[in-house]
């Protein structure tokens, strides 16, 4: 049993942390956002949000969910999370995931045991990949072993 994070409600928990009647209100506002888009391409966040009804953070949450796409625009809502370009859908740009991903290889293919590591002074054995990524000063300076 959990409480719907949106509503408070006490719940069956089933891997969902929204309760059923959450989750329909949600499909319902879906429905409604592409509704709306299928008669009015190209509109933006708060154009969507005027027109639907449905709050601009519940349309920015289907853009981050990759449900919808957004149009390159004047709005610019919806940025990378790491880097802060504006993207079109996700949460991340293109060009940090495939810093992550090499990022991700790179660390896989190190062969450093988990003892290894453990050997290791702590500020050395710590690593931020989205401080390394975003290209953070601090980040920069440290080295992966």
């Amino acid at each position: 049993m959990r409480n719907c994070k949106r509503c408070g409600k006490l719940f069956l928990y089933a891997g969902v942390p929204i309760c059923p009647a959450c989750i329909e209100k949600e499909e319902e506002q879906f429905r409604q956002v592409k509704s709306y888009l299928d008669e009015h391409p190209r509109s933006g966040v708060s154009e969507i949000s005027e027109g639907t009804g449905v709050p601009v953070e519940v349309v920015i949450e289907f853009l981050r969910q990759g449900l919808l796409v957004s149009q390159p625009g004047p709005e610019g809502q919806l940025t990378c999370m790491i880097c802060k370009r504006p993207i079109t859908k996700g949460r991340i740009c293109a060009r940090c995931e495939a810093a992550l991903n090499a990022t991700r290889a790179e660390l896989s293919g190190s062969g450093r045991s988990r003892e290894e590591s453990e050997h290791l002074p702590s500020d050395e054995s710590r690593m931020y990949v989205m401080d390394l990524i975003g290209g953070n000063k601090r980040a920069s300076e440290r080295k992966l072993k």
